[in-house]
């Protein structure tokens, strides 16, 4: 990754902050938004984030547009770096994998 060209880095959302002159390295606010089919899913996932320290947030049901019909949309935030999200991404996959869910990644204020 360049300091000086936001687009030589591959995670669109993170060259756009880094266009914004928003700096990488600084924490900041994130959300994490994950897709779950049943409540017991949302559970044990809720579980999971919580240990490694995400503030649990919404638990949307069928109202939100995003989700299927009988389908639970977590979030979780935590203040962490935006350099450290790729890896953050490797984990909450892994975790969406092994709980027959979505994460369908994070988003911060610019």
């Amino acid at each position: 990754m360049s300091n000086t060209d936001p687009y030589e880095i591959e995670d669109l959302a993170l060259a756009m902050l880094k266009d914004r002159g928003i700096e990488l390295d600084e924490p900041r606010e994130i959300k994490h938004f994950f897709y779950c089919k049943d409540a017991e899913t949302v559970n044990r996932l809720a579980e999971k984030i919580t240990k490694l320290g995400l503030e649990l947030g919404d638990c949307d049901f069928e109202d939100d547009e995003y989700i299927d019909e009988g389908g639970y949309a977590l979030t979780g935030k935590e203040t962490v770096k935006p350099s450290e999200l790729e890896a953050r991404r490797e984990i909450f996959n892994l975790f969406a994998e092994q709980h027959g869910c979505d994460y369908d990644g994070w988003e911060t204020e610019l």
